[in-house]
């Protein structure tokens, strides 16, 4: 027997979203934070309006992974569900025997999870039966209305990262809809989102207990199946046609595989210059941004929705001062080390050189400026060298810094605002 596990991935050590948002088509997509938060978690909260099992599906690897190292997820859900997705909760409640594969089983569990067949509606009546999935059906007091709240959390025992959002867990909800996720993360120090985390977890708990006084609990037997003809709308279609879904959310993650190999491929071919860091190239709207910005002399403000890549967007006018001179000179303030580390990570992915981080964590930033300084004073040719110096706020506010940035090589003062 073959068995993989991921014990050493934490939640500290993904690289979420720096600006806290997940949408569809973007780098930091719905799908990409599920992916990430089972991958490295071993708890999983889910309050939903309805959920469909083909995400379990779409997400096969990682809930696979998840499964594997012995995670438990508590799952709250409406009553609206798909005929398949009925009859699997109910077997899940009975005390039928269930046959399923051994759940510490990455690589069976993975093609169980891939295939959506009976054996996949067995697994998922055993994970029930088992209280690997632990579920509460509910609807609001007085039988009015439905359950409609969707969000989360992933924990490992040290951090917590939790989510709300527009997105159900359905294959709709992570692959088709325009919907978006926000996150909260318990190493932030702001006080409001530590106090989001904790009443998110309180409210979870009283649900799961059934303490909670404003909804009422419902047996397996009182699921509802989501026919179109009588519950007509957009939500209920998600819970509909699953296998046509599933097969094009599928061929669609192909086809970003091929394209992220085919990114490997470019960036072998242009590894020694910054280069934006897709074939694709930026989007419409981010070319429109740099359009605007190279006509108000490369000076401005990006007024850019959350989650559309104003990184990207700003790297990207750096990219185009290296394409019109040679070389580049940027100075990045940021608020956190968090922000500067992953500014640092999206410069590498342009292949940026020669970049900076300075910060409290930083112990050779000094050294790197020294280094930047030296060749600022014996440069002779005709391209002079780049730099990126990335700081958070605080150190460049301290004076040992201010003064050792501001006081490069006169050279340094040609200056390019992003």
């Amino acid at each position: 027997m073959h068995k993989l596990l991921y014990i050493e991935n934490m939640l500290s050590d993904v690289k979420w979203a720096f600006d806290g948002t997940y949408m569809p088509d973007e780098e930091f997509s719905p799908e990409r934070f599920f992916n990430d938060g089972l991958s490295n978690s071993t708890e999983f909260d889910l309050q939903l309006g309805y959920f469909s099992s083909a995400a379990i599906s779409v997400l096969a690897e990682s809930f696979a992974t998840f499964i594997s190292r012995g995670g438990k997820m508590r799952l709250v859900i409406n009553q609206m569900v798909s005929h398949k997705d009925k009859e699997a909760i109910t077997r899940g409640f009975s005390d039928e025997p269930i046959d399923c594969v051994d759940l510490s089983n990455f690589n069976q569990l993975k093609e169980t999870f891939d295939e959506y067949q009976q054996h996949f509606f067995n697994c998922l009546a055993y994970m029930i039966q088992t209280k690997v999935i632990d579920i509460r059906i509910i609807q609001p007091l007085g039988g009015k209305g439905i359950a409609h709240t969707k969000s989360g959390q992933f924990r490992d025992g040290e951090s917590i990262t939790s989510f709300t959002g527009s997105a159900n867990f359905t294959v709709s909800g992570l692959c088709v809809n325009y919907e978006e996720i926000k996150i909260d993360r318990s190493d932030s120090v702001d006080a409001m989102v530590q106090r989001r985390i904790e009443k998110q977890k309180s409210d979870f708990d009283d649900i799961m207990f059934k303490t909670k006084t404003n909804i009422e609990y419902l047996l397996p037997s009182q699921l509802i199946e989501a026919v179109s003809s009588e519950f007509g709308s957009k939500d209920i279609e998600e819970l509909l046609d699953v296998e046509k879904k599933l097969k094009a959310a599928k061929e669609k993650q192909k086809s970003k595989r091929q394209n992220l190999s085919d990114m490997f491929v470019a960036e072998d071919i242009n590894e020694a210059t910054p280069h934006f860091p897709f074939p694709s190239g930026p989007r419409d709207y981010q070319k429109e941004a740099l359009k605007s910005w190279k006509s108000n002399r490369q000076k401005g403000l990006f007024a850019m929705a959350t989650g559309t890549g104003k990184t990207l967007t700003a790297l990207n006018c750096l990219l185009e001062i290296y394409k019109q001179y040679g070389f580049y000179k940027a100075i990045i303030l940021v608020p956190t080390i968090t922000l500067a580390t992953q500014w640092e990570q999206e410069c590498k992915k342009f292949n940026f050189k020669n970049t900076s981080v300075i910060c409290s964590k930083s112990k050779s930033w000094k050294s790197s400026l020294e280094s930047i300084k030296m060749q600022e004073d014996k440069f002779f040719g005709d391209t002079e060298p780049s730099y990126i110096l990335i700081i958070t706020y605080a150190s460049f506010s301290r004076d040992n810094v201010f003064y050792d940035v501001i006081d490069f090589p006169k050279k340094v003062c040609k200056k390019y605002y992003l």
